[in-house]
């Protein structure tokens, strides 16, 4: 449910946002941001299902799922200082 909740805060409320939403200077930090935030989600969600499906290797898979989590933080906190900025 949790993973549900945050897919729809990341599409709902950060990948629905556009240009328009940003000044002319973070437009194309935004673009790339946007990119790689999908990408990454997109990658997440694959593991989020390997994981349910494993039976074996759960260890391994919970250290990538984390390193995703990780990664799109990074990408949510460049974002909030460009915003910011």
């Amino acid at each position: 449910q949790s993973f549900q909740a945050l897919q729809t805060c990341l599409e709902g409320e950060i990948l629905s946002l556009n240009d328009d939403n940003f000044s002319p200077e973070v437009a194309n930090r935004w673009r790339t941001l946007q990119t790689e935030l999908y990408r990454s989600w997109r990658l997440l969600e694959t593991d989020w299902l390997f994981l349910a499906s494993a039976r074996q290797g759960r260890e391994k898979r919970l250290q990538i799922i984390s390193e995703r989590v990780a990664t799109l933080k990074g990408y949510c906190r460049v974002l909030l200082g460009s915003v910011v900025d």
